[in-house]
């Protein structure tokens, strides 16, 4: 992957560390970074030309939730093959959070916290329509085994930045943007 951030479509991104939000790494809690790892990990292993399933498994394994690979691996999939915008996926050492992973944790956080319709909405934003209906079961499934893992990936206002009508939504619920320690 290099030092500059993979997007689809070929267009070159800013190099890590650049641009890319206001959210560091550093201060994600543990079930956003988890997934942050999952969604670059597998761009790194697709564009390596390994299996991403293969790659993952270990760690998924590792936080106790084996079953969400497949659903995640189908997520990324549709993604690779039917964004609707190119989606900017950083490498793994990138200290900043690429658009296009703030797209994808954006949209498990809001099926985490029930709710669906926003969740589709998201999708909607970065997949073509029917990839998008079709992803949403998905995404819903990986949530509940995140959360059931004990792994809440937070509402942070910084994934909505793009979208304030999909924040005013997400902010209503569980709290105005609750954030989450870190799970142990």
């Amino acid at each position: 992957m290099g030092s500059r951030a993979d997007t689809a479509g070929g267009r070159a991104a800013p190099a890590c560390g650049e641009a890319g939000g206001d959210l560091a790494v550093r201060d994600m809690a543990t079930a956003d970074h988890f997934l942050l790892v999952a969604i670059r990990g597998w761009v790194s292993a697709a564009r390596g030309g390994r299996r991403p399933a293969a790659v993952l498994r270990k760690p998924f394994e590792l936080a106790r939730i084996p079953t969400a690979l497949a659903h995640f691996d189908a997520l990324m999939a549709a993604a690779a093959a039917s964004a609707a915008r190119p989606l900017e996926v950083r490498c793994l050492r990138c200290p900043r959070l690429g658009e296009g992973e703030r797209a994808i944790l954006s949209t498990v956080a809001l099926a985490q916290a029930g709710k669906p319709d926003l969740a589709a909405r998201r999708l909607a934003g970065w997949l073509r329509p029917e990839a998008a209906r079709d992803a949403l079961p998905r995404v819903e499934s990986l949530a509940r085994w995140m959360e059931a893992a004990g792994l809440p990936v937070p509402l942070r206002p910084e994934y909505f930045d793009d979208d304030p009508g999909i924040a005013a939504g997400a902010g209503r619920g569980r709290g105005v943007f609750p954030t989450h320690g870190t799970v142990q």
